[in-house]
């Protein structure tokens, strides 16, 4: 079965709820990269670094101060697949840099949206930042 997960990005005329959530508290500082940024609404916004594996694959070769990925691991169904993107994200922050992980709260488990693609329910173990009824935004600390 292809990977559809790209399907799940959608254009935004605005910046996302999560990261004008982030931009408002002053979380979002020095260098930011978007990762998994989809079509790149937000990194455009924030004047941030872009990375997507299917619409910005470019070769990320520095480090962050702040990185924002936003409903990425939703649509990453295997728990070790989703624990690779965060050691990944990790990997990619300055020593003192925080990674703001954003994942949707709408879903209740493993769902089937009408583009094909596949959305899970997930729960990090990190510290939360903020939770809505429909986002919970992480924190991860380098």
């Amino acid at each position: 079965m292809p990977d559809l997960s790209h399907l799940t990005a959608i254009g935004r005329r605005s910046l996302s709820a999560p990261a004008k959530y982030l931009l408002d508290q002053g979380l979002l500082v020095g260098s930011i990269l978007d990762y998994g940024c989809g079509r790149g609404g937000d990194a455009k916004r924030l004047k941030a670094d872009a990375y997507d594996p299917y619409y910005f694959p470019v070769e990320i070769s520095r480090k962050y101060d702040t990185i924002l990925s936003t409903y990425v691991l939703n649509v990453i169904l295997r728990s070790s697949d989703r624990d690779a993107v965060i050691r990944t994200i990790k990997s990619l922050l300055h020593p003192g840099g925080n990674a703001y992980i954003t994942v949707r709260r709408d879903v209740a488990g493993p769902v089937v949206t009408s583009k094909g693609t596949t959305q899970d329910r997930v729960i990090l173990k990190l510290p939360s930042v903020k939770c809505t009824s429909s986002y919970e935004i992480y924190k991860l600390s380098n």
